[in-house]
């Protein structure tokens, strides 16, 4: 499905994500080659690891301790987000793991404004370890839509 060459430009791409304004990465390349191509392998198996806005808001009253991260732009997050979200934005990621769990395995639904930039935020993350990160298809935008509620 990927060639070598695609490999190396999407770590390359995954680095430079990471790397943000200047934070160092600790992985070497062998490392960040094996993340990503571990999260590529089991992409299509994992539905391009996607959850409908539909789930997200059943398992937000089920699970009280669901950890959901917003990766919009302070802008966007000014008019609104799920309740209980932590916001990080997508450029910033690197600079503020410390927001995240601590549990790589910890489920974890990530959100943008219409899906992209989520499904990069859980690219990303997987390539950090965290094996349950799931993209909320539609971002915020298919949320409203549905009229779940926003703080």
């Amino acid at each position: 499905m990927f060639n070598k060459k695609s490999l190396l430009v999407l770590s390359i791409a995954f680095a430079v994500i990471l790397a943000g304004t200047g934070t160092a990465i600790a992985a070497d390349h062998t490392e960040v080659v094996n993340a990503t191509d571990s999260f590529l392998k089991d992409v299509h198996k994992q539905g391009f690891y996607t959850i409908s806005p539909q789930e997200v808001n059943t398992q937000r009253k089920v699970r009280p301790n669901l950890f959901l991260l917003d990766v919009r732009t302070p802008s966007e997050v000014e008019n609104g987000k799920i309740p209980g979200a932590t916001a990080v934005r997508l450029s910033d990621l690197a600079q503020n793991l410390d927001k995240l769990p601590d549990n790589k395995d910890a489920t974890m639904y990530v959100y943008c404004k219409a899906g992209t930039r989520g499904a990069y935020a859980v690219a990303v993350l997987h390539t950090l370890g965290y094996t349950e990160a799931y993209n909320m298809s539609g971002g915020f935008l298919a949320w409203k839509d549905a009229g779940y509620p926003v703080e």
